[in-house]
């Protein structure tokens, strides 16, 4: 059952004294304590921002449990998912598991409520719920009271090996020679790049800068216990699917520097990027025939902006109560991740051999996030332009896409360019 409690009165707070307002506790200031209070409590906890939008959303998961769940959009409840790269089986199922919390408590900047959602069909884990909830709010008035801290956390159990410059090249050159011996078409390699993390470093104030910068993107910061916390600003829809049942896909490939280009509709693209897009669209168009759908809208290809780079997009638009179709989003999810966009064509050849060849863990980079359920529908994007927060240092992660003209020196200088597309606003 949903309750929406009022923040001032959870809070004890006088209205009259406080002028309860978006220049006061919200949205930063109320965010950053509730933060502060979910990892105390070893709770996971999210928060993200759509695309040209203003409104930030936070969730709370208060179950203290790391759930694995099939990535089902009509039977999972309000949350939020995250999954990896590299899909996960379990025994007698054909889907792979994702990261969900759900959203027992959620909170967005544009109301002073924070809506609460605590429900199950078991006596005892409905007890302790509401346990833990009491805790939590007892938790966030100590913390009202307190000064300002840095935002705390949770770090990984597994860091994955750091990507040498030859180790890199080393694999972008036997991508080159695979290709000119026709195994396959294009594939898309990708490093990480440890930096040190200053000693004043805040999280939600680094997210904070990003939001704010890369109002195009969808902006996040998830910290799970026991799996670790990731950030990103990232350009590329992956599914989407709203209330009234329209589906959104897109194609998005081929980059450039956009530093020197006032106007996007004077960028000019080499033949490397357009075909590289181009493969990209058709994947999607053959998911859809996979499953026999003939009709859907194709918006593009055309250029758009994400940060200091450019990328080609062509968008595709489904609507799903016409078609009779209303999972189409689980569906193509399913098929679309990985995107040919983060490994290649073919998939399934591609991807063994980023997995063999690429000398690290991806972990959730190039895998999808996003809320799901929620009043305005579900919405999963691909986790590119993101950076993985340890104790003392962070790891920033990018890939290129490969083919068999491309230079080995000119895509690691790529994946660099990419990287500074985080690094120079969250480190500036």
């Amino acid at each position: 059952m949903k309750n929406y409690l009022a923040i001032s009165e959870l809070l004890e707070i006088e209205k009259s004294d406080v002028h309860f307002d978006k220049n006061q506790l919200h949205p930063f200031g109320f965010i950053k304590k509730m933060w502060c209070a979910a990892i105390a409590q070893n709770l996971g906890v999210a928060l993200w921002r759509e695309p040209n939008t203003d409104n930030l959303q936070l969730v709370i998961d208060l179950s203290q449990k790391t759930k694995l769940v099939e990535a089902d959009l009509e039977e999972l409840g309000t949350g939020f998912l995250m999954h990896k790269f590299e899909k996960h089986f379990e025994a007698n199922s054909n889907k792979s598991k994702a990261y969900f919390l759900e959203a027992h408590l959620y909170f967005d900047s544009s109301s002073d409520f924070i809506v609460e959602n605590v429900s199950s069909k078991n006596k005892k884990q409905f007890e302790k719920l509401i346990k833990t909830k009491n805790q939590f709010f007892q938790k966030l008035k100590q913390i009202q009271q307190e000064k300002e801290c840095k935002t705390p956390y949770f770090y990984p159990q597994n860091i994955p090996i750091a990507t040498t410059r030859a180790t890199h090249h080393k694999a972008v050159e036997k991508a080159i020679k695979a290709m000119q011996n026709e195994e396959f078409q294009k594939v898309v390699i990708s490093r990480n790049k440890f930096i040190d993390l200053n000693d004043d470093f805040d999280a939600l104030e680094a997210y904070q800068k990003l939001e704010k910068r890369y109002k195009m993107a969808f902006v996040s910061l998830v910290s799970i216990p026991r799996v670790g916390t990731w950030m990103c600003a990232t350009p590329e829809l992956l599914v989407s699917q709203n209330k009234d049942g329209i589906f959104r896909t897109m194609a998005l490939a081929g980059t450039q520097s956009g530093k020197e280009v006032t106007e996007l509709k004077n960028a000019l693209w080499r033949q490397k990027e357009i075909e590289e897009q181009a493969l990209v669209s058709r994947y999607i168009i053959n998911c859809f025939k996979k499953i026999r759908l003939r009709e859907y809208e194709e918006i593009g290809p055309k250029t758009v902006r994400a940060g200091n780079i450019l990328h080609l997009r062509t968008e595709f638009l489904v609507d799903t109560v016409k078609e009779r179709f209303p999972q189409l989003a689980t569906v193509m999810l399913e098929l679309l991740h990985p995107t040919s966009a983060v490994c290649g064509m073919p998939k399934d050849i591609t991807t063994q051999f980023i997995l063999e060849n690429e000398g690290y863990d991806r972990g959730f980079y190039a895998g999808y996030l996003g809320g799901v359920n929620f009043k305005n529908g579900s919405s999963l994007y691909v986790q590119l332009r993101c950076m993985q927060l340890l104790e003392k240092q962070a790891i920033l992660y990018a890939g290129g896409g490969i083919t068999a003209d491309s230079d080995t020196e000119r895509e690691w200088q790529e994946t660099e360019m990419k990287c500074q597309t985080i690094e120079s606003v969250v480190f500036e």
